[in-house]
């Protein structure tokens, strides 16, 4: 059994549009914005959320981060399962999200499409669905 830790499910925002990009969850979230932040920098990533970073860099811009619940458990599958209902939220609310997640379930559940115009939804035979990001 895990000690109870305080998590906090998190949003990065686009700073060029005020949309929600990505939602994840994390005991540290600056923390995990710096990883974010990061992995965004190494060549070989083909994460869509990392793409996006890579581009607000580029243009010497960086996401920020929200706080959107604070969630106390000793288990972080209780912390995960929030981070999906915000997940559910946000893509129910029409956010152009980068989540991995996000894409399954939109996928198998959802006639909703990605922006065609700088994402594209493809297939990984392990990571399964996902965006690939085209600015």
């Amino acid at each position: 059994m895990d000690s109870e830790k305080l998590y906090y499910v998190y949003a990065l925002v686009d700073p060029t549009s005020g949309m929600i990009r990505y939602v994840g969850v994390s005991i540290k979230p600056w923390n995990r914005l710096h990883e974010h932040r990061s992995h965004a920098r190494k060549p070989n990533s083909r994460m869509a959320a990392s793409k996006w970073i890579a581009d607000l860099l580029d243009q010497g811009l960086a996401p920020q981060l929200i706080i959107l619940e604070e969630y106390s458990t000793d288990h972080k599958s209780d912390a995960l399962e929030v981070e999906k209902q915000w997940i559910a939220h946000w893509r129910d609310e029409g956010a152009p999200l980068l989540n991995r997640w996000h894409l399954r379930v939109m996928h198998r559940y959802s006639r909703i499409l990605p922006d065609r115009e700088t994402t594209r939804l493809k297939l990984d035979p392990i990571r399964g669905w996902y965006y690939e990001y085209n600015p």
